[in-house]
């Protein structure tokens, strides 16, 4: 079984701390990949006055058993300007292995034409390309104060 690490509600001020450290005029607006990233996307839309689209992508089933193959569905509302590239912030909770974000990037690129930036909360890979609060590590499963406890 791999190590859990629970996060309480204030470490959620560490992130709205970088992302108002982001220039709102670098992003057209901020995607979030349902559910893990619904709250860092909420917050990361409020703090730059930013629109708010989503996605859902699952790399892990309802067992927390990682897929092989990603599910990503598309964006619940078409981006704004769909042909003109679009700036998007994407926003996810956790990197693990990279599949779900960059699915989703690419999703992005391809069918909207989007070049992306993408922030998590916690990594597990300190040389991911994506900006990250938290360093986890590997064999670790992370609580959010916004799921069930005891997984």
């Amino acid at each position: 079984m791999k190590n859990k690490v629970e996060y309480g509600w204030a470490f959620l001020d560490l992130f709205r701390h970088r992302i108002k450290q982001l220039d709102p005029k670098d992003f057209d607006c901020v995607v979030g990949i349902l559910r893990g990233g619904s709250i860092p996307a909420t917050i990361a839309s409020h703090e730059l006055d930013l629109p708010i689209y989503w996605v859902v992508a699952k790399s892990y089933d309802k067992d927390n058993v990682k897929r092989k193959v990603i599910d990503i569905n598309a964006l619940f509302s078409k981006l704004p300007s769909k042909g003109v590239r679009s700036r998007v912030l994407l926003c996810d909770d956790v990197w693990d292995t990279g599949a779900t974000i960059t699915g989703v990037e690419a999703l992005l690129s391809d069918d909207y034409n989007a070049k992306c930036r993408s922030f998590v909360l916690v990594t597990k890979d300190t040389a991911a390309p994506v900006d990250w609060v938290f360093d986890g590590k590997k064999q670790t499963w992370f609580v959010f104060p916004w799921e069930k406890q005891g997984k």
